[in-house]
């Protein structure tokens, strides 16, 4: 394929060019009909010298006639009927904005002063904005430091819980981590890499560090290589020597009195970058922020271009504007126009238009629009659901299947519910599971996911939903029976009664885990920083136990 096409340029009908095959004879039997041929027969009638004063046009040189015109609208018409296509369409109900763990590093060294105020302040400021700039796209938290590292939050769409967290977040957070003691980058990649997954749509891992050794480097190109999501490193430091600051404002100091100092691993920074880790610098402002959001989007559009689930987006439709163009000269004074030709193309373009499935329409949609002359409804909101106007596409879908994927996308999940109920598909089943578990269903979305599985055996999307829900149910009833029957009022008060209330699920269910994280910060009478610190202590013992029994430590694992 040549260098001006697409990489990934195909036709999905392709059939559909043997119609350029007859077009060429076509306009040379035009010509000689028009010429040669019209003269030969009159040659027969007319004498010579008179029909060389009748004949109008003799001799002159080529010019545009209507079959030329006709021929090229035809092409165009062929062309588009065979569906030229070089980008993949989003898959349903896939979240628009990639999925990210931020693994923050608490290890001692963060403590330097090179960047005011400190490297890790920086760090949970630049934190701070890159939540901002997400919005409510997925995000999850870890932090490692010394011999351990520990998961925050799970992936989820609520930033203000994960901003709940960042102000606590410290290096005396971290079990057994004084200066020197290394950093448990391992362990936290291997916990990052659990959360991603199982997600759907293809991730990346933000390594906030101020950097590492060249193994560490080199374990993490060997983890890049056998893990689908993307790894950024935005490094904090300079590789002057920088004293360390305590939380009370003094400086680390050695047994003798001396101050400890930190430099940035530049080394290992280097290595991940030449084996082809992306690599920036904290900057003043957000352009470091606005680099990083754009590259996690970028790989998200590469990773989704080469999906083979995804389907590829039909661009024929495009050509159906300049091949009317061309129909309109047929319309040129002196032209002879042949309304045979002109249906003919008329034709030919309106087959060049990706339809959708046909269905019947719903009662109660049967209003005509003026757009129903040249798109079907289906097509109508095709358009409005790739534009973002989900309530508009929710309106103009006649397809159930499609119309309940908008009123998901617009929010409206009992509406949707009501629409993924009449498809009587894997897929629509699916849908239905997905949106009960938003709207706290949670028994009728384990029996939609039940008859998923049913007509699509072992679908991994599908039993993973079915998993995260069902293990909803005991942690309600245990919750329930914790507050025991005298306090009634309390269940509208817990994130599980929110749910009742329509309380925003996120797409792969995930966030009850985040806010059961929640409802423990609101009981608990510690701060957050001392709540975490006893959580990270207690993992980091269990941790120790379970290495001690099996005589393991921890891999880096995709």
């Amino acid at each position: 394929m040549g260098d001006w096409l697409p990489a990934n340029f195909h036709f999905l009908r392709p059939w559909a060019l043997w119609g350029l095959v007859p077009l060429l004879p076509l306009i040379v039997f035009a010509h000689w009909r028009e010429g040669a041929g019209r003269l030969a027969a009159w040659r027969g009638r007319i004498d010579a010298h008179l029909l060389a004063a009748l004949t109008v046009g003799a001799g002159r040189r080529w010019g545009l006639r209507p079959i030329h015109t006709l021929a090229l609208a035809l092409a165009l018409g062929c062309l588009g009927l065979a569906g030229p296509a070089w980008q993949r369409e989003p898959m349903p109900l896939v979240e628009d904005r990639a999925p990210l763990v931020v693994i923050l590093d608490l290890g001692a060294s963060m403590d330097a002063v090179d960047v005011s105020p400190t490297r890790l302040e920086r760090a949970k400021l630049k934190l701070r904005v890159l939540l901002e700039h997400r919005q409510a796209a997925r995000t999850a938290l870890v932090v490692f430091g010394g011999r351990s590292a520990h998961r925050i939050l799970p992936l989820g769409d609520d930033p203000n819980l994960l901003l709940t967290y960042v102000p606590a977040l410290g290096t005396d957070l971290m079990p057994a981590n004084p200066p020197g003691a290394g950093k448990a980058l391992a362990a936290a990649l291997s916990l990052a890499a659990g959360m991603l997954e199982k997600e759907p749509t293809p991730g990346s891992f933000l390594l906030l560090t101020d950097g590492f050794d060249v193994s560490q480097a080199e374990a993490m190109l060997a983890f890049r290589e056998r893990s689908r999501s993307e790894i950024l490193l935005l490094a904090f430091g300079g590789d002057a020597p920088a004293a360390l600051r305590r939380a009370d404002g003094g400086y680390v100091t050695d047994a003798a009195g001396h101050r400890l100092t930190a430099r940035l691993g530049r080394a290992g920074l280097e290595a991940a970058a030449a084996g082809g880790l992306w690599l920036a610098s904290a900057t003043a402002d957000d352009r470091d922020i606005e680099a990083v959001e754009a590259r996690i989007q970028r790989h998200m559009a590469e990773a989704l271009a080469t999906d083979p689930a995804a389907r590829w987006r039909d661009q024929g439709s495009w050509l159906v504007l300049p091949a009317a163009a061309l129909l309109l000269l047929a319309f040129r004074p002196g032209w002879a126009v042949r309304w045979s030709q002109v249906l003919l193309l008329a034709l030919c373009l309106g087959t060049s238009w990706p339809a959708g499935p046909a269905r019947a329409a719903e009662p109660g949609r049967q209003d005509w629009r003026f757009a129903d002359l040249w798109a079907s409804r289906d097509q109508q909101g095709r358009w409005q659901f790739e534009h973002g106007r989900h309530d508009a596409a929710a309106a103009s879908f006649a397809d159930p299947l499609w119309r309940g994927i908008a009123l998901y996308r617009a929010g409206r999940y009992a509406e949707a519910a009501d629409a993924f109920a009449a498809v009587d598909t894997a897929e629509g089943q699916y849908n239905l599971g997905n949106t009960l578990a938003h709207l706290g269903s949670y028994p009728e979305a384990l029996a939609a996911y039940d008859q998923a599985l049913g007509r699509r055996p072992a679908w991994p999307e599908a039993l993973a939903n079915r998993a995260l829900v069902a293990a909803l149910l005991p942690a309600k009833t245990a919750d329930d029976q914790e507050r025991g029957e005298g306090h009634p009022d309390e269940l509208d008060q817990s994130p599980f009664g929110q749910k009742r209330k329509g309380r925003k699920l996120v797409r792969q269910l995930t966030l009850s885990e985040a806010e059961i994280a929640r409802l423990w910060l609101a009981r608990i009478q510690i701060s957050p920083a001392g709540f975490l610190k006893q959580r990270f202590t207690m993992e980091a013992q269990a941790a120790e136990g379970a290495v001690a029994g099996n005589g393991v430590g921890p891999r880096m694992q995709p």
